[in-house]
């Protein structure tokens, strides 16, 4: 994590504006094709929502916009990002928060992801506290049941609450086919705008269509059949 020097940044203006906002919140979302991944999820074995996780990691670490956060009213930009994810096991009404490293092999990924759910399950460890702080972090979650139209998350301190938040719901097959998801995206305005958002459901969308349709052993995606469910 490194520190921006307020005085010369381009968004100091921005950010002594909307850091005295009660709600500085942008939140977008809209609908996505998941069907390739969904499928490339089932030939693997692999969980598909951990398989989301993964993705939507991967392209926040694309954007610097998404890297950057206000401490103390400082700006900073973040070496890296842990994604922590919300886990529901079947027969539960209580979730879990889940933290896991990421890493740039999905199959691995998502099996480490699953298996460290699956800990915590075991563990009945309901905690909210992360070895990556509070900083360099990325909150994701999902609700399955809706297809919703808007999502807004929950804030603990709108004065120096600036992570990023990425949820998803119920994907629903539509006329032609393709499975489609409610995504949404919940950023700080003082550290980005609606421009970055729309870069991030770009780049996000690319990534989806790019998923081959046959397992491969190239770019990070692996032959082998993860015991992951």
């Amino acid at each position: 994590m490194q520190y921006i020097d307020l005085e010369t940044w381009p968004r100091k203006s921005l950010v002594e504006k909307y850091s005295t906002y009660v709600f500085p919140y942008i939140n977008i979302g809209a609908q996505i094709d998941v069907t390739k991944l969904y499928d490339y999820a089932k030939r693997n074995h692999i969980s598909f929502y951990c398989a989301m996780i993964y993705g939507a990691t991967k392209i926040a670490l694309e954007i610097e916009n998404f890297k950057y956060r206000l401490v103390d009213g400082k700006p900073v930009i973040c070496d890296s990002l842990t994604p922590v994810f919300t886990y529901l096991p079947k027969g539960e009404e209580q979730f879990y928060v889940v933290e896991q490293p990421f890493e740039e092999d999905m199959l691995s990924f998502c099996e480490k992801a699953k298996t460290t759910a699956e800990a915590l399950t075991a563990q009945k460890e309901h905690s909210f506290m992360y070895g990556a702080g509070e900083t360099e972090i990325l909150y994701i979650s999902c609700i399955p049941w809706i297809n919703y139209t808007h999502f807004v998350r929950t804030i603990e301190d709108a004065s120096k609450d600036n992570v990023p938040r990425i949820s998803w719901g119920k994907y629903v097959r539509d006329r032609d086919g393709r499975l489609m998801m409610s995504f949404s995206v919940q950023v700080h305005h003082a550290l980005m705008d609606g421009y970055h958002v729309g870069m991030y459901f770009e780049k996000l969308e690319a990534w989806l269509s790019s998923i081959p349709e046959q397992t491969s052993g190239k770019d990070g995606i692996s032959d082998e059949r993860s015991t992951v469910q």
